[in-house]
């Protein structure tokens, strides 16, 4: 596997190392930085990259200390292809595409797989401008030739695969990000409410509103905190969880949003222990801003739907479904006003309805185990879940 980010920082590439090594596969992660991923499992073995924060060309996948670092580390781990017949190469995102393909040609009766996380063209256009988004371009276009599989994570990015290159295009295989059944059994509803109760906040006959998010730019938090002000409803509780850059404004706000709490970042255990304590789930993405927004497909939806909650939430194409059938609510636009609006359109009754209902019959959908098979298959692995 190659990735261009830190492990184990990296949820979806820990995830899959992690499940194909339990499977008996020996996984050699190449990655930035590395700490206790390879502690996790015997079969899982981390080559860290040396290269400098200030040279990695900021996620281009044609920076010259990416495509170096990346080559020279190959060869000097190549006597670890020799392991198997045909190892299997997997590329993680664009970044790492180029790597990967050099590596193919290197080892020409090797399998590669191309894990797209999001859609290359638009983000590298975003960043890069429209030079780097005509060679990325280019670049997918021939690599389809030597990619055995694609591997992405949502409908939407599997549908703006196939709707932009057509029959040039490998086959495509659906693997979401989602939380694991064992992680979500692990951690209890009543750790969650002893968690509460200890910060003093009563939930007893309220709605419980939770945003889990970084606390940074893009992610609504001016917008919710104004939204916040034009609401007077003593049945609605909220609980902002994260860490970030926009902490000092939230930390000023606090004293003049009632019924608003700021639980700052929390662990793991934590996080899904409080998740199971409330009703709703709030997510705010600016889906008009670029295409990866628009058809993302964010953790923390699936965090929501996994544990049972009701999404509130901009509307996300991959989300459809949810937002069509009502077990998921739409906030109409990013602004503080359709916020606040569509707080205030909550029923108490209503939602513990909803809430009920996803419990019984959504929440089973989002597990990562769903769509384990599809990544053992690719491996050449007989599995079921």
């Amino acid at each position: 596997m190659m990735v261009y980010s830190s492990m184990p920082t990296d949820t979806r590439v820990r995830k899959e190392a992690i499940a194909l090594a339990q499977q008996g596969i020996l996984v050699f992660v190449l990655c930035f930085s590395a700490s206790t991923l390879d502690r996790l499992h015997k079969n899982i073995h981390l080559i860290p990259l040396k290269i400098d924060s200030d040279t990695r060309g900021g996620g281009s996948p044609l920076s010259l200390s990416s495509l170096t670092s990346f080559w020279v580390h190959i060869l000097k781990h190549r006597s670890l292809l020799n392991l198997s017949k045909t190892p299997i190469i997997h590329a993680h995102d664009s970044t790492t595409l180029v790597p990967g393909l050099l590596l193919k040609i290197y080892r020409p009766s090797s399998k590669f797989i191309y894990d797209s996380h999001e859609s290359a063209i638009d983000s590298i256009g975003e960043n890069f401008g429209l030079l780097f988004t005509i060679i990325t371009y280019v670049i997918e276009l021939v690599s389809f030739r030597l990619i055995s599989t694609i591997i992405t994570v949502s409908p939407m990015q599997k549908y703006v695969l196939e709707t932009r290159y057509g029959s040039f295009v490998p086959k495509i295989r659906l693997v979401r990000n989602l939380p694991a059944r064992e992680e979500l059994e692990r951690y209890s509803l009543q750790h969650g409410k002893d968690y509460l109760r200890q910060q003093d906040i009563s939930i007893e006959d309220r709605l419980v509103l939770i945003y889990a998010t970084y606390i940074g730019v893009n992610r609504g938090i001016p917008e919710l905190i104004n939204a916040w002000k034009m609401i007077d409803r003593d049945d609605v509780v909220f609980l902002l969880a994260g860490d970030g850059p926009l902490r000092e404004l939230v930390d000023d706000e606090l004293p003049n949003l009632k019924n608003f709490h700021y639980l700052g970042y929390v662990d793991a255990e934590t996080y899904y222990a409080v998740m199971k304590a409330c009703d709703l789930g709030l997510s705010l993405i600016d889906t008009e801003s670029n295409l990866n927004k628009k058809i993302g497909y964010p953790n923390k939806m699936t965090e929501y739907l996994a544990c049972g909650l009701v999404p509130l939430s901009t509307r996300l194409q991959n989300f459809a479904p949810e937002f069509n059938a009502g077990s998921a609510i739409a906030i109409e636009q990013l602004t503080s006003s359709a916020i606040a609006k569509s707080i205030d359109d909550l029923d108490y009754q209503s939602i513990k309805h909803i809430r009920a209902n996803n419990r019984e019959t959504i929440n089973s959908r989002y597990l990562w185990e769903n769509d384990l098979n599809t990544l053992f298959t690719e491996y050449y692995l007989d599995r079921q879940y």
